[in-house]
């Protein structure tokens, strides 16, 4: 194209007089080419170059945040993940890999974990990464004065010990089946120490728009409410990862169905976050692809085991069968799995199970068994917002198919919370559960009291192995009896273009694009 336009002007100025207007303004209309933004330009004018443009990517809203200590959301992730690293990560089935740190070893006692770092590795702005780095992090993050919503994340680290340049240990209160899994999570990573100086010595210095890490991508614009731009980072240290496009450009757009028009039209390659509308709309596009990821939550109705009518295990795994989930989540319009056990798949430490399929003549094969044929009453209770209102109503629908006659009762969210952790009865509730670690433990712990023994005896197991299968027994027993009515396990969509590759669930559910090109990039 910069041929094209040299050779243009040199023949306007080689044709002698031309009024001047005319030349100006023709001549100016070549340099706006040059200014306007690229995530302007049609999409004809973009991937030709290969690497020489950077991949468009439009998502459903405006990161909370850059800094990876302060966020719960599942959005930021997207982007930070393309800018930080941690000292470990996780790869395919959740296996704890190597990542700063490129080697680490368990105390005996479960009671400390040590990191030997990378050596040659740098910041985005130039400072070292080593120990005293990893340490200033961490210092930093579990400094309640600095408020961050990560600290629960190592509330457990009661000390932490620079050995050398590049190795450090953590200590800790207690140990820990996946205290290696902590430190793989993605809320982990690092940044640099200079900009933490910056934050402790100005209170006011926001590290939320700003973002320094040791990542395949920097930080290069962040325009509020429009727009982000990161940049491959040419001098990345794992040689084997570098980025196959020059950038990542994020587009902010609200509306589903205008990030759905922009990828149909080729003026973006890849969005983010799609209800289960857009998702059946773009199935029939020969030129697109569609993926699912999972989340780490799970949506449920929680039951009064107290209450005679549930004491009888046949009459909840009744209830159980006679859900259609599938109808559920059609009836909710919202994307999503249907739910078998208490975690989701993207949990670390998750028991796949034998899914419980709609089956109405079972249902009903065990509700007379147990001597409940004609049912009974019972009250549900919710929060008064979209999906757990229409949760219960379709819930309360499906369950009059085995006689059981369900009263749907709203709160606001605060009343809900407060009339269940009150001592006043519940029969029935609308739960949304996740786990703040991303861990079985937390998840099962917080559910589960009655387990909460077996719990502590796997928690403290420190071959990892034994601790898995302790975990296992505990959800594979919570399934058999059939403690709650398992929902679902909601899942974000994303699409993008044929020709992108690279693209990949991180094991957290978080949508990962640092490995992400076009097929025709080069390296």
């Amino acid at each position: 194209m910069t041929n094209i336009v040299e050779g243009s002007l040199k023949a306007i100025l080689e044709e002698g007089w031309w009024p001047l207007k005319k030349r100006v303004a023709w001549l100016l209309s070549f340099a706006l080419l040059f200014v306007i933004p690229t995530v302007l330009l049609p999409r004809v004018l973009l991937g030709r170059e290969g690497k020489a443009t950077p991949l468009l990517v439009a998502i459903g809203g405006e990161p909370i945040s850059l800094d990876p200590f302060n966020v719960v959301d599942h959005l930021s992730p997207v982007i930070q993940q393309n800018i930080f690293e941690g000292l470990l990560t996780l790869g395919d089935n959740n296996q704890v890999r190597p990542q700063l740190a490129r080697e680490y070893s368990l105390s005996p006692d479960g009671r400390a974990i040590t990191f030997l770092l990378r050596e040659g590795v740098e910041f985005h702005d130039g400072t070292s990464f080593d120990a005293a780095a990893v340490k200033a992090n961490f210092d930093f993050l579990l400094d309640p004065q600095n408020e961050m919503a990560r600290r629960d994340l190592f509330d457990f680290v009661t000390d932490i010990v620079i050995n050398s340049r590049y190795s450090i240990t953590f200590k800790v209160d207690r140990p820990h089946y996946a205290l290696a899994y902590f430190f793989a999570h993605p809320q982990a990573s690092l940044k640099s120490a200079r900009e933490l100086e910056k934050r402790l010595q100005d209170r006011t210095y926001n590290l939320t728009h700003t973002a320094v890490g040791t990542g395949p991508f920097k930080l290069r614009q962040w325009y509020g409410g429009r727009r982000l731009e990161l940049v491959a980072n040419e001098d990345y240290w794992n040689k084997e990862a570098m980025p196959r496009v020059s950038g990542i450009t994020f587009l902010f757009l609200h509306e589903a169905t205008e990030r759905v028009a922009m990828l149909k039209k080729g003026e973006v390659e890849i969005i983010y976050d799609l209800t289960s509308l857009e998702g059946e709309e773009l199935e029939g596009e020969q030129s697109l692809k569609l993926l699912t990821m999972p989340r780490q939550g799970l949506y449920y109705i929680g039951l009064d085991l107290q209450l005679p009518h549930f004491r009888d295990v046949r009459v909840r795994q009744a209830m159980n069968y006679v859900l259609d989930r599938e109808r559920l989540l059609r009836a909710l319009a919202i994307a999503g799995r249907p739910a078998t056990g208490p975690l989701s798949p993207t949990v670390f430490g998750h028991h796949s199970l034998a899914p419980r399929d709609f089956d109405l003549a079972r249902a009903r094969e065990l509700m007379l068994a147990a001597g409940q044929a004609g049912g009974f009453a019972v009250t549900l209770h919710t929060r008064d917002s979209y999906i757990y209102r229409v949760t219960a109503l379709e819930v309360a629908r499906q369950l009059a198919a085995i006689n059981i006659k369900v009263e749907v009762v709203t709160h606001s969210a605060g009343d809900l919370f407060t009339l269940l952790d009150s001592e006043s009865p519940v029969d029935m509730w609308v739960g949304y559960s996740v786990p703040h670690t991303g861990e079985a433990d937390a998840q099962l712990r917080a559910d589960f009291a009655p387990f909460r023994p077996l719990l502590d005896q796997a928690r403290s197991m420190t071959e990892l192995s034994r601790a898995l299968d302790a975990y296992r027994q505990v959800q594979q027993t919570i399934y058999n009896d059939a403690h709650w009515l398992f929902l679902f396990y909601p899942t974000i969509r994303a699409a993008a273009h044929n020709n992108v590759r690279g693209l990949h669930s991180h094991p957290s559910g978080v949508f990962m694009l640092r490995g992400a090109y076009r097929e025709a990039d080069k390296r």
